[in-house]
């Protein structure tokens, strides 16, 4: 089975998706952190439950996004 190349432009649209959407989350990250430091230090939980909930919300937020066909169903819809 041969999968399809994507042309120039899909690659470099998706490369700057990527980049925008890694950026998104590092501040997202940043922004939520006070809050969650504070919830954390309320309720006398180790510092190191911060990362772990920040952790929790990016994969949260991936598991609520639609996914896409696996590669395999494209490259026979194509054939």
């Amino acid at each position: 089975m041969h999968l399809i190349k994507p042309s120039n432009l899909k690659t470099a649209v998706s490369v700057v998706l990527l980049i925008i959407s890694l950026i998104v989350v590092v501040v997202l990250a940043e922004l939520l952190s006070p809050a969650i430091e504070a919830g954390v230090k309320a309720a006398g939980a180790p510092k190191t439950i911060v990362g772990i909930a920040i952790a929790m919300l990016v994969l949260c937020c991936q598991k609520l996004m639609p996914q896409s066909e696996p590669l395999e169903q494209i490259a026979y819809k194509a054939a």
